[in-house]
């Protein structure tokens, strides 16, 4: 009868030791799910068996497996946090190894205790830096590029868990700690109970359990024990998956939940979310991974680390060519488009911000959220709006005529705005100081970025035959400011591309604009109509999706998807121009869309080489044909 008693005390503690088990692996998992106890604690018993019949600890890969797959996670993500779990517990058990060595006739190798002690540490640091240290980074990449792109992606994720893991242990240590303490109370009074049921040495048991993972723990026993003695212990190892059991069986047969139970499981901790989770494709958390791992240093790259925070769930980022980066993301249980900006472009992107807001009641402009200043960066957010597509879009899925009567209404829009806002001429000083920089300084600029093109006097691009000397003596001309009559300036939007001009039908007035460029040197409203020239003309917004440059026989030639749609607005566009302001001013806009393109082109070039020599071949063009039309009026 006291056997038996002890045997029930003995699976209690057992039980218990897997519950607190269950509540301090919570301790190490990202983004979880507080109400999946029961699946844990099955993964966990089901693993535990494993491990006392089959060797080499397979029942850990087991217990991932299983909470992988009933609990719909990340395999990484439920390996990495097990995997963690026993090395820490290594600690443990040599902690336990050395006691039983000065207290019993089991003798164990220290030096290997030792050597596992060593191995422990390194892991650990390795788990901290894999996130922060660009060496590790740099190795762990190296290392899993060697496989193709699946098994690479896999791995990065995997070391990426270990990481998260870490940081959530480390940020629940004390309660990982207690906790620990804990579990191994109970186990230790459940196997000596046990031993003291069976009459088994419970140095044996413990050696069996823990010394042994070439071997299972059944054969283990089963070589030392009686068949009575090993079939308790075999019942008493398979407890707590009937335990389990039992418990599914009388929750689904009659509904019970043990409250005080699932309530004390609740987890009221730091903890930090699954980075997998705030991303909404896959796709684009493989490309997380890849820039992370390559150590990037780019605009993607910092609002990764600082844009995105650990509340935000990242739906796309968007095309774009500037110092700021264009996200759709979700907040709060809200879709907002958000603007981040790293240190280079903060202060722009706070002007921005500043001037939708103080031009809210003048033009249709998207509203502000809410914005933040961020340590070497910034961001604020836009309402998103399900029905809203950006014009390039709308262009592209609508008829010709529909997408130029909204755009007609930008158009005229814009010209009423730049009338009320007028704020007098530009001297000469002004003109000249503009073309010195943004035009001829730029432009001297790419010349020695782009030797492809200016290693020569002559190009030829697409078929066209370009004179590269004679472009550069026209842009460097000291009288080039005459060709600059139109001198008035305005308040302007500064950026008024077609992808700047949001659709959306339920909207009070069926568009609105965001995005503007504050800071223009030459505040002119011909820069607003060049920058709807420069999506029109070549198709901007295209390039930006797709282009490359290709040099074969001293012939360049550069991918130009212009699409008939804009080609037929293009037409449109400047039909629009020349009724309202004349062809002169045509022609100046034109000259302004050139200047949009040298002070583009460098941009290009710090972003890729490649990218910078076809917009390059674009700009040319577009000199060549600007030149073509001064010759013949």
């Amino acid at each position: 009868m006291i056997a038996v008693l002890y045997f029930l005390v003995a699976v209690f503690f057992l039980i218990l030791g897997h519950s607190i088990r269950v509540k301090r692996w919570n301790n190490l998992l990202p983004g979880r799910d507080d109400t999946a106890r029961s699946i844990q604690f099955t993964s966990l018993s089901l693993g535990y068996v494993v491990n006392f019949f089959v060797p080499l600890r397979l029942g850990e890969i087991v217990r991932a497996g299983v909470f992988s797959y009933l609990g719909r996670q990340s395999f990484a993500l439920s390996f990495a946090s097990v995997f963690f779990e026993r090395v820490f517990d290594l600690l443990v058990w040599g902690a336990i190894l050395i006691w039983f060595n000065s207290t019993s006739n089991l003798k164990f190798n220290l030096t290997e205790s030792l050597v596992v002690l060593v191995s422990v540490f390194l892991f650990f640091a390795l788990c901290s830096l894999i996130g922060s240290n660009k060496n590790v980074k740099k190795a762990l990449n190296s290392l899993t590029g060697i496989f193709n792109d699946e098994i690479s992606y896999s791995l990065r994720h995997f070391f990426w868990c270990l990481n998260e893991v870490y940081i959530c242990f480390r940020k629940n240590l004390l309660s990982y700690i207690v906790n620990s303490a804990l579990m191994w109370a109970a186990y230790l009074a459940s196997y000596h109970l046990i031993a003291r049921c069976t009459g088994a040495s419970a140095s044996m048991l413990i050696y069996s359990l823990f010394d042994t993972p070439l071997s299972s723990t059944f054969n283990a026993l089963q070589d030392v024990y009686s068949a009575q003695v090993f079939t308790v212990l075999t019942l008493f190892f398979l407890s707590p998956v009937l335990f389990i059991f039992a418990y599914y069986l009388i929750k689904n047969k009659y509904s019970f939940e043990p409250g005080k139970v699932l309530r004390w499981f609740e987890f009221n901790n730091d903890t930090v979310p699954n980075k997998r989770d705030l991303f909404y494709t896959e796709e684009q958390y493989k490309m997380f991974l890849v820039r992370n791992f390559r150590n990037d240093v780019d605009l993607i790259s910092e609002f990764y680390k600082k844009g995105m925070g650990n509340d935000v769930i990242l739906y796309r980022i968007f095309h774009g060519g500037s110092d700021a980066l264009t996200a759709l993301i979700s907040f709060n249980n809200s879709m907002y488009v958000r603007k981040f900006a790293s240190e280079l472009g903060s202060g722009k992107l706070q002007a921005q911000k500043k001037w939708l807001c103080e031009y809210a009641n003048e033009l249709v402009l998207a509203s502000v959220a809410s914005d933040k200043k961020l340590d070497n960066g910034y961001i604020y957010d836009m309402p998103y709006s399900h029905t809203s597509i950006d014009f390039y879009e709308f262009i592209h899925s609508s008829s010709l005529d529909t997408s130029w009567g909204y755009l007609a209404e930008v158009l005229n829009s814009i010209k009423d705005f730049h009338a009320r806002k007028n704020t007098g001429l530009a001297d000469d000083s002004m003109i000249e100081s503009y073309i010195s920089a943004k035009m001829a300084g730029n432009f001297n600029n790419i010349k020695s970025l782009s030797s492809i093109f200016f290693d020569k006097s002559k190009v030829v691009i697409n078929g066209r035959n370009i004179d590269l000397d004679a472009i550069s003596d026209w842009i460097n001309d000291s009288a080039r400011n005459h060709d600059f009559r139109f001198r008035e300036t305005s308040v302007i939007h500064g950026d008024l591309t077609i992808e700047n001009i949001i659709i959306d039908k339920k909207h009070e007035n069926g568009w609105f604009i965001i995005d503007p460029n504050i800071g223009n040197f030459f505040e002119s409203p011909l820069l607003d109509y060049a920058k709807l020239m420069q999506s029109l003309h070549l198709g901007y917004e295209s390039l930006n999706r797709s282009i490359n440059c290709h040099v074969e026989n001293d012939e360049i030639t550069v991918s130009i998807f212009r699409s008939s749609q804009y080609a037929a607005i293009y037409e449109k566009y400047k039909q629009w121009i020349v009724e309202n302001f004349g062809q002169d001013f045509l022609k100046e806009v034109m000259l302004h869309e050139i200047i949009h393109y040298t002070r583009l082109v460098p941009y290009k070039f710090r972003k890729d080489k490649a990218t910078g020599n076809a917009f390059t071949a674009c700009m040319l063009l577009l000199i060549d044909e600007y030149l073509e039309l001064e010759n013949t009026l």
